[in-house]
């Protein structure tokens, strides 16, 4: 009769180690996901903090659902074969477990697996161009064009000084600024310097102050670009200036 009895309460003991073993596992899953998703670390300042913990928790839950159907589907005849596993066997009889082989396959493998690798592949730039644009500033900026910028007097009256102050841009262009449609030179050139004009002024601010320091070679690329911009500008202003003065 005890023997009955100590059965019956050995039967009734929670299989602990069954519970732990999945979790343990699924947290490791979860915490390459985080570093997978955070790679590189400017990631962070390319969206707001909220848009970014969002698509990481969505990257993360993404992840764990496809530990979950790999755990459940993987010991079957030719899933492994399926995924790019070679030696599939060796592999099983060291990772019997169904959550530990798993948690591998998304850890370990995932580079050099092409199946998994492309389904995560897939995940992370889904989250991760959603996070970084959020989709009603993509759409609008799909539909935005030069002439959305709209030069007003008052605007000219700001640029003039801040370009014969500036020594990387040709005083003489002080005089070609307008405001006039983005076709023509001088509303074009007007445009574009008033764009670098206010990225200027981020960069005296600490809130984004950051984020340039994190793409400097980029913010480099741009001041490059707008002295070969101006330099160019002047020079075809100098040939305009010449063609009228010989036709007139």
């Amino acid at each position: 009769m005890e023997v009955v009895v100590l059965s019956s309460s050995v039967a009734t003991v929670p299989p602990t180690a069954d519970f732990i073993v999945p979790v343990v596992c699924a947290s490791v899953v979860a915490l390459y996901a985080y570093k997978r998703y955070n790679t590189p670390g400017t990631n962070r300042l390319s969206t707001i903090r909220s848009l970014f913990l969002l698509t990481l928790i969505g990257y993360i839950a993404a992840s764990l659902a496809l530990f979950v159907i790999l755990s459940l589907i993987v010991l079957r005849p030719g899933i492994l074969t399926f995924l790019g596993i070679e030696n599939a066997q060796n592999l099983v009889k060291e990772y019997v477990d169904p959550d530990i082989l798993a948690a591998v396959i998304l850890t370990t493998l995932l580079p050099n697996l092409p199946v998994v690798g492309a389904a995560d592949a897939c995940l992370l730039k889904f989250f991760q161009d959603w996070g970084r644009i959020p989709l009603g500033v993509r759409m609008l900026a799909d539909k935005m064009t030069q002439e959305a910028l709209v030069i007003r007097p008052a605007d000219l009256k700001d640029l003039e000084p801040w370009i014969t102050s500036d020594g990387d841009i040709p005083n003489e262009l002080a005089i070609r600024i307008s405001v006039e449609s983005a076709a023509t030179s001088s509303g074009r050139l007007t445009r574009v310097l008033r764009v670098y004009k206010e990225l200027e002024k981020l960069e005296q601010l600490p809130t984004y102050a950051q984020a340039l320091r994190a793409q400097r070679d980029t913010w480099q690329a741009i001041q490059d670009d707008l002295r070969v911009f101006t330099a160019q500008s002047r020079a075809f202003f100098c040939i305009v200036r010449s063609v009228d003065a010989d036709r007139g």
